[in-house]
């Protein structure tokens, strides 16, 4: 009963004063109601009714373009806008770009929340939890700042800086063909990855005084011997320092047994203006035709991603049959 006379009043507030910002924070708050799923022919309730109505109406009560509610002492903007984006939103690049830039055309009647939807959005990309979706940061960057739209308020500085980063993010897109790299190995002999005939190749960029590296190259060989010949696997790894007697060390120390190739001895330019490696380890998976199919993934998940991915083009296969 109590809560209904606070909902009540809350309904008086909306209606005497809708333009007052407590009116407009009450109406931000105010939950969507969802009616009864429609019966389908065979008689059933749709079961993704609920789902799609309210993704359909999530806004209804939230003004995109009300820039009260970006000046909040608790972020109510910020909240809404990961709430769709994480819940509602499949997280694969193509349905959150379309998202993103349905969410920013509403935002944009207003210039303080048009600039903060899309600041915020590309924070939240910049880095993303989810493999693949740094593409959404680089389409951000290009449709919002490269083209001059966000000049009205982004500083050169800050301007140059998120495209250097778009810049190296784009090069090595899931989806994408992997570029060559042709490097020295142990005995100083040229070794194409490109000249990699198996089904997959996964490209492995360490550095030798890499703690991390140190950690995580001991899980890569055990991935490899136990599990070369089910997926057809080779490893193309990469030495970030220019020293060979590191890298021998390292190969050694660390019994690799797949092609190592030292980083800066390069016929084909410096590996980190072709693929976004600036941190060590990092590693991507490469299919026999080149394309890059994963980015970074945990070597403990690449058993799974394998398989998964193994799985998911048989039914592709099968479906296109």
């Amino acid at each position: 009963n109590l809560t209904k006379k606070v909902m009540a009043y809350q309904d008086e507030i909306l209606k005497k004063y809708p333009t007052t910002v407590t009116a407009r924070i009450l109406k931000a708050n105010k939950p969507v109601e969802i009616p009864d799923a429609p019966t389908l022919p065979n008689g059933e309730k749709d079961p993704l009714f609920g789902y799609k109505y309210y993704k359909a109406h999530f806004f209804d009560n939230f003004d995109l373009a009300d820039d009260a509610l970006i000046r909040m002492p608790r972020p109510f903007y910020v909240e809404k806008l990961k709430e769709y984006l994480d819940k509602m939103v499949i997280p694969q690049q193509d349905s959150l770009i379309k998202e993103i830039d349905k969410l920013a055309s509403i935002a944009r009647k207003n210039q303080e929340t048009y600039k903060y939807l899309v600041w915020m959005c590309m924070v939240k990309y910049q880095t993303p939890e989810i493999m693949g979706l740094d593409a959404v940061y680089v389409h951000l960057f290009d449709k919002y700042f490269g083209s001059k739209e966000m000049d009205f308020w982004i500083n050169a500085k800050t301007k140059q800086n998120l495209k250097d980063h778009a810049d190296q993010l784009r090069l090595s897109l899931i989806g994408m063909t992997a570029p060559n790299l042709k490097m020295q190995d142990a005995n100083l002999q040229p070794r194409s990855m490109y000249d990699i005939k198996n089904k997959y190749t996964i490209l492995f960029i360490f550095d030798p005084d890499c703690g991390h590296c140190r950690e995580e190259t001991p899980k890569l060989v055990n991935f490899y011997n136990a599990h070369r010949t089910k997926f057809d696997v080779e490893v193309y790894a990469v030495s970030a320092d220019s020293s060979m007697k590191k890298m021998r060390d390292y190969i050694k120390e660390m019994k690799m047994p797949w092609i190592t190739v030292n980083g800066p001895r390069s016929y084909v330019g410096s590996y980190q203006k072709l693929y976004d490696a600036a941190q060590t380890p990092s590693m991507y998976i490469i299919d026999n035709k080149k394309k890059i199919i994963a980015k970074k993934p945990p070597i403990e998940k690449l058993e799974d991603f394998l398989t998964h991915y193994e799985e998911s083009q048989k039914k592709k296969t099968s479906g296109s049959k």
